[in-house]
């Protein structure tokens, strides 16, 4: 990445005193912005990576505060999912016994 390359090369200059600080720093931010970039494009591009997932929710302990919970935050997730284009499948639920949801 000639970014990281000009970077070291920067350093090299900037110990034998011939780079200022603002050299150096500038160098820096470059190789940091082009490693940033590299690693934004490298995420989610395999094929498998269009793949379905499955999310399950599970309330545990807490009685009907957590069920109301894990409810708040299935909401969320089907908001989310909706607003982004997303297919949603529920396969199975079991309701709170007062209120909220105990899994989905």
């Amino acid at each position: 990445m000639k970014a990281v390359e000009d970077a070291i090369v920067m350093r090299e200059f900037y110990e034998a005193s011939e780079a200022t600080d603002a050299d150096m720093k500038e160098a820096y931010l470059r190789a940091e912005a082009a490693a940033d970039d590299l690693e934004f494009r490298t995420t989610l591009n395999q094929p498998e990576d269009q793949l379905s997932a499955v999310l399950e929710i599970n309330a545990g302990a807490g009685g009907t505060e957590s069920c109301d919970w894990a409810s708040m935050l299935f909401r969320m997730y089907v908001m989310w999912a909706e607003r982004h284009g997303f297919k949603i499948i529920e396969v199975e639920r079991t309701d709170g016994d007062v209120a909220g949801i105990k899994s989905v």
